[in-house]
This record gives C-alpha cells, structure tokens and sequence, in this order.
C-alpha cells in the first residue's frame, strides 16, 4: 500500500501521492494540508503527565479541568474549602452563584458571555480564584435582586475595590453603553435624568442628537402641541 506524501499516513487509492482528505483539502483551499489535522500528541501537554490528551486542548481530562478552574493547568487544589455554600439545603447557596457565574464568564469560552468579558480583557484578581476569600471581601449576596457589579470602574477587572452588590437599577445605570449627562455638578445617565426632571427618555436622546446644550436638553419643558420635543 502507497504513502501519502502529506500526512503520510498509508492510503489507497492516492491521487497525485496524497489521499483523498489531503487532496480534497488542497482543491478546496489551494495549500497543503495543515499538520494539525492529521498530527496528534500520544501524551497530556502537562510534563511527566502520560494520560491521553484531547484532540484540541492537548491536555488530559485532569489538566483540562484544573485549566477552566484555575487558569493554570499545572495548579493543583492542594485542599478543599468547606465553608457550606456549595451546598446550601441542596444546593448552591445565591452568593456562591454568583462567584461562579462570574468565573465562568471570565474564564470559559465557551460561554455566551465571555466575548463581553474575559474575550475583552475583563480579568479576576489572584485573590478571588478562592471563594472564602472573595466571601470575606465581598460579604454575602443581599438578595436575588442583587448582582456583582463593577463600580466605579466599569471597564476594570473584578476585584476588591471595584465590585459591590447592585440592584438592577444601579446596574443599568453602570452599562458601558450608557450616555451620560453633566449639569449642575451632576453626571447621571439619560435615565436618571428623566426621572428627576419629568421629561422622557426618548425627548432627552432626540434633543441630544440635535445637538442641543445639557443645559437646554434638561431645563426646557416638552411642547405639548409635539410628540417628541
């Protein structure tokens, strides 16, 4: 039986000395056939580690798992933490969801929300890796209304002085997205201002995109006689 000249892999029949994948994969894309598709490492990335990888990571299932806990996959657990909200009547108490939740943003992609977190650079601090420590910073969750949130930094990463718990509220006025407005010594947001002032969100927005003054935008009264200003 013939070699193919690529991935050297023994095949019959061959077209032009390479089986039907590597010539297929040469039609469709003009170059030879990368070596990651037909190469695979027999042992884990890990040194001295023997077990048998994954096809993607390059790491055993162990390793793999310390890497999505951890960061590191060479960082062992050396001792478990039993502080009960792991398991609270069953099941995992409302703070440490969110500790989790926040790790798997962070660090798994592939969840939906981390292209808007750790795909964008948002980071967790050394120190909150441990939920005790970040029990001990943070204090238990309030109430189910409330969620971490990033505050004053928003853009910052998730660590001690820049995280609170927030009320939904609270955590729509942080948004990157928002617009704010200063008058008066104050910035709020659209929001915020629409709700002291009276006048609508929608008239503040279209009298800003006009190019009026904050001024203006937050003292004049709508016109009755129009829909919008």
């Amino acid at each position: 039986m013939n070699t193919c000249r690529t991935c050297l892999n023994p095949s019959k029949p061959l077209r032009k000395g390479e089986c039907a994948a590597c010539s297929v994969y040469r039609r469709n894309h003009g170059v030879t056939r990368p070596s990651r598709f037909f190469e695979r490492a027999t042992s884990c990335a890990v040194r001295e580690c023997q077990r048998k990888p994954g096809s993607i990571s390059g790491l055993c299932r162990l390793h793999y798992c310390r890497k999505q806990r951890t960061g590191d996959p060479e960082k062992c657990l050396k001792s478990f933490e039993y502080h009960g909200h792991a398991k609270h009547n069953n099941k995992p108490s409302i703070t440490y969801r969110s500790w989790a939740s926040m790790r798997r943003r962070c660090l798994n992609p592939n969840v939906s929300q981390y292209q808007a977190y750790g795909g964008a650079g948002v980071k967790i601090c050394d120190r909150w890796h441990s939920f005790s420590t970040f029990l001990a910073d943070m204090g238990e969750r309030p109430s189910l209304n409330h969620t971490i949130d990033r505050y004053p930094d928003k853009s910052g990463d998730y660590e001690p002085g820049n995280c609170r718990w927030a009320t939904p509220e609270q955590q729509q006025n942080n948004k990157r997205s928002n617009r704010l407005i200063e008058h008066q010594g104050q910035t709020l947001s659209v929001a915020q201002w629409s709700r002291l002032t009276g006048i609508a969100k929608s008239t503040l927005r279209n009298r800003l995109e006009r190019g009026w003054s904050n001024e203006i935008t937050l003292t004049r009264e709508p016109d009755p006689r129009r829909l919008v200003c």
